[in-house]
């Protein structure tokens, strides 16, 4: 009796090279979305002065770069306003899982 090879065709007949360029495409859509909303969310939840004077970067595994244009803003956002934002996002977007956000001049 011949062996069977298990696991070279997935039950919907399909091998995994054809659907995982499929797999990773929406996943980097899904992450560019999700950035696309962190950003939104940001500009309008900040006083509109300040919002004007950062960017945001990047977000990677729970943590949002903020870049920020002058020290005295990193000061008022990190010492002031950080506890208030994080909490923010975290209730506007629960399901992105952000731990921290970090200012960077």
């Amino acid at each position: 009796m011949k062996k069977r090879k298990e696991f070279e065709i997935f039950p919907a007949g399909k091998s995994l090279q054809g659907l995982l360029p499929g797999f990773l495409k929406e996943v980097d859509d899904r992450r560019a979305k999700d950035l696309e909303k962190v950003i939104h969310t940001w500009m309008t939840m900040l006083d509109p002065s300040y919002a004007a004077r950062t960017k945001v970067e990047k977000f990677q595994d729970g943590f949002l770069f903020i870049k920020v244009s002058s020290a005295a803003l990193h000061s008022i956002l990190e010492v002031q306003e950080k506890k208030r934002l994080l909490e923010a996002m975290q209730k506007k977007h629960p399901r992105l899982g952000l731990k921290n956000i970090v200012f960077r001049r």
